[in-house]
């Protein structure tokens, strides 16, 4: 398995500050990333290489066949498991087998030998997560999709150091100056107080913003980072005490705490009309794919469809894609529009776990298995009415711009800095949208059901009601408390019946998973 980092072991958070830089400075960079993502590209032919003459040997296929016959879980299963893994150690893939195939290629570029161990990590996690994890290939990357890379630590390759009561970044022979917000502002004083931990080690990264590259640094800092408080010195977003349960979906969170119950929209300036983003990505999309047919006539049959290539001499063939000046600019467009929406999406879930801290500090939060609500539908349904066929997409575009499950990063991280709780139960198990503590029954619903009628014909909005029943799990986390339930839900009908209210009157943009 991956060898633990040293610089792990300790708590971290990360500091993104913008550089200063100057054309010289910015011609360096540019340059070094180009060295470093033709070393990370090497390296993954390298490996790709070395990885199907390892897996065409007897002994490899010899050791694939005897696992797939031994029983899950067996110690024979184990043992031919270590097997494997001592004759992937011997061909080269371990941590120590990267680091000494990137030495002569970091020596040919002329780089900094500390970095470019960094970048043979990067390429030895992409085998690791392939070989032990869920990882199914390891891709190449392009130029423009290489958006950073960092040093072991703060005393060689890049340093952060203090200057003339300021920062600045030393890289080779560059100093570049770091820029840092006023010290009277809330973000300057935040900043400084974070640079009093102890520096591990630094990370250029680089963004696209409208038409150009801009560089930031990324310090990571031992410790926790730095908690917000007033001019008083009073927290500015104190944590409260008690139960709230959240029914998570791809657009929505639903939350129930003792005196606050809501159906709140992830991210609502993402996905509302009156930014335009979405629309607009959505425009240049169609843009982007009108211009690459018209210059790529060859590839597309009659229909819209791509061509398949066929084989030649054995070898799959390779498109030549052309693509006009047009292209590029819309590209260039759709990738700063793309990084708006994440920063607007980013502010927006820390805003809203901001505000849920006051309603409690043991959080309970269903297990979503987001890649699968990503996959397409496998079986294909016609429409009775038109007669053609359903699309089988899913929720691939609302976890794009409502990214639930870096919602649930933000606020498990958030709660958890202030002494609190954020547990993740298992759906399968507690199947709370089945679930009717009236008569203690489990009733299936179809998703377009939004609504639950429970025993004694009370009709409550479903998602709601699961945060309800997750803010009252018994401790073995699979079952609900009869008595706190039955005693909370009368208070808890009122506060449905005021957001129903509210919901209602609202003139904002709701999705149709809201039902109101």
């Amino acid at each position: 398995m991956m060898k633990k980092d040293k610089t792990n072991t300790t708590p971290s958070f990360v500091l993104t500050l913008p550089l200063d830089v100057d054309q010289d400075s910015q011609e360096r960079l540019n340059a070094d990333f180009f060295s470093f993502w033709r070393i990370y590209n090497g390296l993954v032919s390298i490996s790709t290489k070395k990885w199907h003459q390892l897996r065409k040997t007897r002994r490899y296929k010899a050791l694939s066949f005897a696992i797939s016959k031994a029983k899950k879980g067996s110690p024979e299963r184990k043992a031919l498991y270590a097997q494997r893994n001592q004759l992937l150690k011997e061909a080269g893939f371990s941590r120590t087998g990267f680091d000494e195939i990137v030495k002569p290629l970091a020596k040919h570029f002329g780089v900094n030998s500390a970095i470019a161990q960094t970048v043979a990590e990067r390429v030895w996690k992409a085998w690791n997560d392939f070989f032990f994890g869920k990882g199914k290939e390891v891709h190449y990357r392009r130029f423009d999709a290489f958006f950073s890379f960092r040093g072991k630590s703060n005393v060689t390759g890049i340093m952060c150091r203090e200057q003339n009561g300021g920062f600045v970044l030393q890289y080779k022979d560059c100093v570049i100056p770091i820029i840092l917000r006023n010290a009277n502002t809330n973000t300057g004083w935040y900043q400084r107080e974070a640079l009093k931990n102890r520096i591990k080690y630094c990370a250029i990264l680089r963004q696209w913003v409208k038409n150009k590259w801009k560089y930031y640094v990324q310090v990571i800092l031992e410790g926790q980072p730095p908690i917000k408080v007033d001019e008083n010195g009073v927290l500015k977003h104190p944590i409260g005490s008690g139960n709230v349960g959240l029914d998570i979906g791809t657009q929505t969170l639903a939350v129930s705490a003792s005196d606050y119950c809501d159906l709140k929209v992830l991210a609502p300036s993402a996905l509302a009309q009156a930014k335009s983003l979405v629309n607009e990505i959505s425009k240049i999309q169609r843009a982007m794919d009108r211009s690459r047919r018209a210059t790529n006539a060859k590839y597309f049959n009659e229909d819209g469809t791509i061509k398949r290539l066929r084989s030649k001499h054995g070898h799959k063939q390779r498109r030549e894609w052309a693509y006009s000046q047009n292209y590029f600019k819309l590209r260039s467009r759709y990738r700063d529009l793309n990084r708006r929406h994440a920063a607007i999406r980013k502010q927006e879930h820390y805003a809203l776990a901001n505000e849920l801290l006051e309603y409690g500090d043991t959080f309970f939060i269903e297990d979503m298995n987001y890649k699968a609500l990503q996959k397409k539908s496998k079986d294909t349904k016609v429409n009775t009415k038109t007669g053609r066929s359903r699309s089988k997409n899913r929720f691939g575009k609302s976890l794009s711009r409502c990214a639930p499950a870096a919602f649930v990063s933000i606020l498990k991280q958030k709660v958890e800095r202030l002494g609190g709780k954020l547990t993740k139960v298992n759906t399968f198990e507690t199947k709370a949208s089945q679930f009717d503590h009236t008569d203690d029954s489990y009733t299936k619903k179809k998703l377009s059901q939004r609504f639950a009628k429970l025993s004694d014909g009370t009709v409550v909005q479903r998602d709601l009601y699961s945060a309800f029943l997750l803010a009252h799990l018994n401790k073995d986390m699979k079952s609900f408390s009869k008595t706190s339930t039955e005693k909370d839900f009368p208070h808890f009908l009122e506060l449905h019946k005021q957001t129903a209210n509210r919901l209602k009157r609202s003139t904002d943009w709701l999705p149709a998973s809201v039902g109101f």
